[in-house]
């Protein structure tokens, strides 16, 4: 099957690429035999259909890494921000409402949103993704730090464009928030200050 389908899961690995960072691992699995089959190989050969492209451009590893300033060594490139149309960003705000109606939030949402009338934000930052990314190892767990080192890099890359950190209440009365000095108490004044 392999064999017979190459060229059909080139096209849709070549998505893959550009839209995926995490494969579970029979999915790896499967590309590597994808790329280790003969029609792969005849394919990538001087003559094939895809002769110059090489193999050598696709790699499969679990053990990628992005540094703070959004490269990849082992991918040769930097992640890109991805910025919704305005339709996107019409259904997103429509499943949100959607998900905030269905666990009957929806009078603290409607004051949210109207707070963020009020005070328009250009850059949403998910502070709870942003700082278990990368956490599953013995030490790891909430870090207050790559929340701020996201934020100086939009800063920096977007200057001038508002940020919204969004925290679940939890978060900012957690040990870590209220100790006087910690990176965490930092952060959440400076969110404060900036509100």
């Amino acid at each position: 099957l392999i064999a017979k389908c190459f060229h059909a899961a080139y096209k849709v690995i070549g998505c893959m690429k550009g839209e995926l960072v995490l494969l579970q691992t029979a999915t790896l699995d499967l590309l590597q035999r994808i790329f280790e089959s003969q029609e792969a190989k005849a394919h990538f050969a001087e003559g094939g259909a895809l002769a110059g492209r090489g193999l050598s451009q696709w790699e499969i590893t679990t053990d990628a890494a992005v540094s703070d300033d959004g490269t990849c060594e082992v991918a040769d490139g930097q992640l890109r921000v991805i910025d919704l149309t305005p339709e996107e960003m019409s259904e997103f705000a429509k499943g949100i409402r959607n998900v905030v109606k269905e666990r009957g939030k929806s009078a603290e949402f409607e004051q949210f949103v109207n707070w963020l009338d009020r005070n328009p934000r250009e850059v949403m930052l998910d502070g709870a993704n942003i700082a278990l990314f990368g956490q599953n190892f013995a030490e790891g767990g909430w870090s207050f730090e790559q929340i701020q080192k996201v934020m100086n890099l939009v800063k920096e890359h977007e200057p001038g464009r508002e940020q919204l950190v969004v925290l679940h209440v939890r978060r900012t009365n957690s040990p870590e928030a209220k100790r006087p000095g910690s990176q965490g108490a930092a952060l959440l004044e400076q969110l404060r200050k900036d509100k």
